[in-house]
């Protein structure tokens, strides 16, 4: 991430900093709080809470509770979100195009 830079800003360091912050600040929401990367496959919770779905897998397989929150969660209660899914996937693509510039 230190290697992000703002590609043809008209704003200079200020703006730049802006920058960096609001892409840091998007990589942290679109992270899993299990594994503390970037969402893999993401799926939601019925209490409306965030995992890759490997990592809320390995903990259902544990204890069927929310990691979070504490809620009784089943594997029939976790659905894929496409929409923060397509999020990441913008999210690699500007962190991707930020380093390469």
């Amino acid at each position: 991430m230190a290697k992000l830079q703002m590609a043809g800003a008209q704003g200079g360091k200020d703006d730049e900093a802006k920058f960096l912050r609001g892409v840091s600040t998007l990589g942290k929401d679109l992270s899993c709080c299990l594994c503390l990367s970037t969402f893999e496959r993401p799926v939601r919770t019925s209490c409306k809470h965030y995992y890759c779905a490997e990592c809320l897998n390995e903990s259902l397989r544990r204890k069927q509770q929310c990691p979070l929150c504490k809620t009784k969660v089943t594997r029939r209660d976790v659905e894929d979100d496409e929409f923060v899914a397509a999020l990441v996937w913008k999210y690699r693509r500007i962190v991707t195009a930020a380093n390469a510039a």
